[in-house]
């Protein structure tokens, strides 16, 4: 055990940038947005790029496989070097209360290390809220297949994710925005919004949320995220950030909220910031939740924001199991209101009708990003990589007929 895991009033808040897309998050919220408790780490295989982004605690990740150059969006040489960079990632991780990783997806390390963080998460227990942002159609089919591939791996190994594809990052920005600008100022509100939502277990805040309540909201298996922010200014500084947290296209609009079951919002002002004015912007945002969604509330304080205002908040939707029906999988007999027939289950042990599947084939499972590694997925001579029913050579039997339009793979 570290001595951050057994003393917890020294583990912090930390925001690490993963490969080149979260290094400039994470340098625009160090320059910008960091405050008392946050830790800002960024973590590369390039070292050029940890030393230009300027990053208090930049992580060197796989020199021995990268040597410093980078991946160039080699994915099987990033889950190398990310293999043998596993003690110092998880350090990272032990010394933290709470972590929001941002990377963008399409490239090596991106895809890869996001996937490192959340299984070292795992075994460290510390929560993990992971922004990510998705690339432009024109950077090529290529990258942005391998994005949608590495987000669907993500969600179905960690609990909160939040995807923002780039088309709508840009979109809140005018048409004739030059280049350089359109980049910077959609980094700047990326950054804005993630450093803003980590202020919401800080302890000096006017307002703040218990940990447990945090570490519950974003642990909800099989749910969708998304993150929200809206600014304003002046006399009608908290309706313009509510309306402006509203229309912002990562929300969905006032209606989308309605079927939300559960909210971390936080309000951020200035030194004039008012008690009235907190309570607006909550009850403004407030409104708009059904009376059963989860709603954890923080109001900060920052000189910097000075006669402004600003709301920000991650939105978690649960998968919906309500109102569908669900297969009766321990019974061989149809549910009411169904005939025999296509699409049954049979009683277990009968021998296959004609026409039917009589197994599910499953291709042979090559070890992880973590073989060879000094922490292998091997243990008492089995490869954990391979599914249980796989390793104990059980069968698959799908137990339901051929069907007009099903596919089955030749051979069985």
């Amino acid at each position: 055990m570290t001595a951050a895991q057994s003393d917890p009033s020294t583990r912090r808040i930390t925001l690490a940038g993963i490969g080149r897309g979260g290094l400039r998050i994470a340098a625009v919220v160090q320059r910008r947005y960091a405050f008392a408790g946050l830790r800002v780490v960024g973590m590369d295989t390039d070292a050029e790029a940890l030393r230009q982004s300027g990053v208090p605690d930049p992580l060197l990740l796989g020199q021995s496989y990268a040597h410093g150059e980078g991946c160039g969006g080699d994915e099987e040489l990033a889950e190398q070097a990310l293999a043998a960079s596993t003690d110092a990632m998880r350090a990272v991780l032990d010394a933290s209360r709470l972590v929001f990783a941002v990377a963008g997806l399409g490239g090596g390390v991106g895809n890869a290390a996001l996937r490192v963080v959340s299984r070292l998460a795992r075994e460290c227990a510390v929560p993990v809220v992971f922004v990510v942002t998705l690339p432009f159609s024109f950077e090529g089919v290529k990258r942005v297949r391998a994005a949608e591939q590495a987000l669907l791996r993500l969600r179905g190994e960690t609990d909160a994710v939040v995807a923002i594809p780039n088309s709508l990052l840009f979109g809140q920005l005018p048409p004739d925005t030059p280049s350089a600008d359109a980049f910077a100022l959609a980094g700047n509100l990326l950054a804005q919004a993630v450093a803003g939502l980590a202020r919401i277990c800080c302890a000096e805040g006017l307002l703040t949320a218990d940990l447990a309540g945090v570490k519950r909201m974003v642990r909800r298996p099989g749910s969708t995220c998304a993150l929200g922010i809206g600014l304003g200014e002046g006399e009608t500084a908290c309706e313009q950030a509510v309306n402006a947290f509203f229309a912002s296209p990562f929300v969905g609009g006032a209606q989308r909220l309605r079927d939300v079951d559960g909210a971390l919002l936080t309000v951020l002002g200035g030194e004039d910031l008012t008690i009235r004015q907190v309570q607006c912007c909550l009850d403004g945002l407030q409104e708009c939740f059904q009376p059963s969604a989860r709603l954890l509330v923080g109001a900060y304080i920052d000189p910097r924001m000075q006669g402004r205002i600003q709301v920000t908040g991650l939105v978690v939707r649960e998968a919906q199991r309500e109102g569908k029906a669900q297969p009766d999988l321990l019974s061989g007999e149809p549910r009411p209101g169904e005939t025999e027939g296509a699409g049954t289950r049979r009683p277990r042990g009968a021998a296959p009708p004609p026409g039917l599947v009589d197994e599910l084939p499953f291709p042979e499972q090559q070890p992880g990003v973590f073989a060879g590694s000094p922490h292998p997925t091997f243990r008492n001579g089995e490869n954990l990589d391979i599914p249980t029913f796989q390793r104990r050579n059980a069968r698959i039997d799908p137990g339901v007929e051929r069907v007009e339009g099903m596919y089955v793979p030749e051979g069985d």
